[in-house]
């Protein structure tokens, strides 16, 4: 079976739309977040013609917020099968669609993150690779986007892929949801994967690893113009504080940065 690879938001939502459109016997959805009205809309258009149609959600996030409550409201109000994830996961951040029984879809994006690095093992992995002479580019969000419990852990790691000699970038204009490794631009890794411990010891994710030539030479090609369309992220002390301004320096404390105060308050006199 060819390999057909789905970018956003170059592509849109059209292939995607297509296939469910397309499906004729079995339809079956896992998502983290489904709140997009046109897949929505697709996903119930595709039961009412006779389509088997059974569509996992994941029901909250850790810290217990429910998004999905609209959706699932409205495809058992069509008559779809919808259930929750499986209970043994703390989240279930799969993103994938499988149809007829023959097509499958492994995704990064929600249908509608975090993006961090903060797996220690990982993180091991990159330096080692840095000091054999791997050049090691990154992409990431800025500081201020991340939730103020995991700042230390996603600040820390780009701090220390910094400091050994990868390149730190931030894209600008757009909002970097993909999860993706490109490797010797020969094979590549996609899917609903953040590096983060989480993701690999307490989530049910999905990837997929490949080396299909016309999968990877697009990769690279939107590599190399995402990396072109980036800058550098600052991650000194004062860069940082300079960002997390923007949400009002909230998590500052937890990151123990030099604001040039310290040393600067007199002492007390006995």
């Amino acid at each position: 079976m060819p390999h057909q690879l789905i970018v956003l938001p170059d592509d849109t939502a059209k292939p995607l739309v297509d296939a469910i459109n397309g499906a004729k016997r079995v339809l079956q959805v896992r998502m983290f977040l489904f709140t997009d009205t046109t897949l929505l809309d697709a996903v119930i258009a595709a039961h009412r013609r006779g389509v088997e149609v059974r569509v996992m959600l994941n029901p909250a996030r850790r810290s217990g917020e429910s998004e999905n409550e609209e959706s699932r409201k409205a495809l058992a109000g069509a008559g779809v099968a919808v259930r929750d994830s499986n209970p043994a996961f703390d989240v279930t951040h799969q993103k994938s669609m499988v149809i007829d029984d023959e097509i499958g879809y492994v995704e990064s994006l929600n249908w509608l993150q975090n993006e961090r690095y903060q797996d220690t093992v990982i993180i091991e992995r990159l330096v080692r690779a840095i000091e054999r002479g791997v050049k090691v580019r990154v992409l990431a969000r800025k500081p201020h986007s991340l939730k103020p419990d995991k700042l230390i852990e996603g600040v820390g790691g780009l701090r220390i892929l910094q400091d050994v000699g990868a390149e730190v970038h931030t894209l600008k204009h757009l909002k970097l949801h993909g999860k993706m490794l490109l490797a010797d631009g020969k094979r590549a890794i996609v899917g609903s994967i953040n590096l983060a411990p989480g993701s690999f010891d307490s989530r049910r994710e999905l990837a997929i690893e490949t080396d299909h030539h016309h999968t990877v030479t697009r990769l690279e090609k939107i590599a190399a113009e995402d990396w072109e369309n980036s800058h550098n992220l600052d991650l000194s002390d004062e860069g940082l504080l300079a960002d997390l301004a923007k949400r009002g320096s909230e998590g500052v404390d937890k990151l123990v940065l030099d604001d040039g105060k310290r040393g600067k308050h007199h002492h007390a006199k006995h």
